[in-house]
């Protein structure tokens, strides 16, 4: 009977022990699953905050190369206005030139006209003075005639003048009233032999 208990005891034994060296080896497995988990974890907060730090730094060189490249467009934009305020004096000096060379432009072309446009009217009018066969008709002719010389010279006074353009304004409204008379009188002259009222009669026929 004792032979069996201690047959089954020390059948039982080594498995207690076995069971026995497992729990205590058990602690020290997990306490090294604990440190890798921790050293893992440490290292992608490490990689992590360097890669940041990495952006971080990129982001401040790029800062500073605009505040660079600002500053050197400002200072070239400061420069520039110096330049034109040193210029400026030239640069009005060339721009009234200009505008007078313009002006000088004008005032040849307008007299130029002028002095065309009077000697052609005075030719026409010398001709009529030498040729002076119906006295009261050329008369009146010579009246219209006058006209675009007088006008042409008051315009040109007025763009050479332009203060004065209001006083030749007057001039040219004035002679032009009495050129309508003349040219009036004229047909009055041609068509009616100088009787108003044939020449009435007359347009009245053609108004009917």
């Amino acid at each position: 009977m004792s032979r069996r208990v201690n047959e089954s005891t020390s059948f039982l034994l080594p498995s207690i022990n076995e069971n026995a060296g497992t729990e205590e080896s058990s602690p020290a497995a997990s306490t090294s699953c604990f440190s890798c988990g921790c050293l893992a974890q440490y290292a992608y907060s490490t990689i992590i905050s360097t890669a940041l730090g990495v952006v971080c730094f990129l982001l401040w060189l790029q800062l500073l190369a605009v505040q660079y490249q600002l500053h050197k467009e400002e200072e070239e934009i400061q420069h520039l206005e110096n330049e034109m305020k040193h210029q400026a004096p030239e640069i009005e000096h060339i721009s009234e030139r200009v505008e007078q060379e313009h002006q000088a432009t004008l005032y040849h072309l307008a007299g130029t006209f002028v002095l065309i446009g009077g000697l052609i009217t005075m030719f026409h009018m010398r001709q009529h003075m030498e040729n002076m066969h119906v006295p009261s008709v050329q008369r009146k002719i010579l009246a219209i005639l006058a006209m675009s010389p007088i006008y042409s010279l008051t315009s040109f006074l007025s763009l050479v003048f332009p203060s004065m353009s209001g006083k030749l304004s007057i001039i040219k409204d004035c002679y032009e009233a009495y050129v309508i008379y003349q040219f009036l009188s004229f047909l009055i002259a041609v068509l009616g032999k100088g009787d108003r009222s044939v020449v009435v009669e007359l347009l009245s026929k053609h108004a009917d």
